[in-house]
């Protein structure tokens, strides 16, 4: 197939696609639609169960048998109402805030954690230790699994690796990390 033969192809089938929308708009406008208003009083929604069906007679504010009229002062009630309702939900959920006491607790946490030191490890299969020292100047060896208490809570050694000990204080998870020399 060449060049020209293709575009006539196209042609052909944007011509039938704009035919085929023309259609569906005369026709949307052509077919009377005739909507109907139920209460139900089961329904989830506060307002009126809307049902939109092809009319069976030419006249649109004809009311249908069993159903109410659509421009009636209730109905525009009911639509201004649902209306005013906000059904936007947010991406995502806000975090919750934190109230000043508990900002005020997790920064005591992170100033003791800040004021023990990582001095060494010992990182042997079967043995891996970690030496830290505490703000007083008291020095502390742990394996993994011990610990030894900072300012009222359990500081306590989740793994050792050189040069990096992950820890557990205040029901978190740290890692300190020995610094580096100059």
């Amino acid at each position: 197939m060449n060049i020209r033969q293709r575009k006539k192809v196209i042609w052909l089938a944007a011509g039938l696609v704009g035919a085929c929308a023309a259609g569906i708009i005369v026709a949307g406008l052509a077919l009377p639609v005739d909507v109907v208003v139920k209460r139900s009083s089961d329904s989830p929604y506060r307002g009126a169960v809307v049902a939109a069906s092809p009319a069976q007679s030419n006249d649109a504010n004809t009311p249908s048998p069993g159903g109410s009229a659509s421009a009636g002062p209730e109905f525009v009630a009911q639509l201004r109402q649902l209306c005013r309702l906000d059904l936007r939900k947010p991406l995502y959920d806000p975090p919750p805030a934190a109230s000043h006491n508990a900002a005020a607790a997790a920064q005591v946490v992170a100033n003791s954690l800040l004021s023990v030191r990582l001095v060494g490890t010992a990182d042997e299969p079967g043995h891996s230790m970690a030496v830290f020292q505490k703000p007083d100047g008291a020095i502390e060896v742990c394996a993994q699994g011990q610990g030894f208490e900072l300012q009222g809570s359990e500081l306590t050694v989740v793994t050792v690796q050189p040069h990096k000990v992950a820890v557990r204080y205040a029901g978190k998870r740290h890692e300190l990390v020995i610094p580096r020399k100059p």
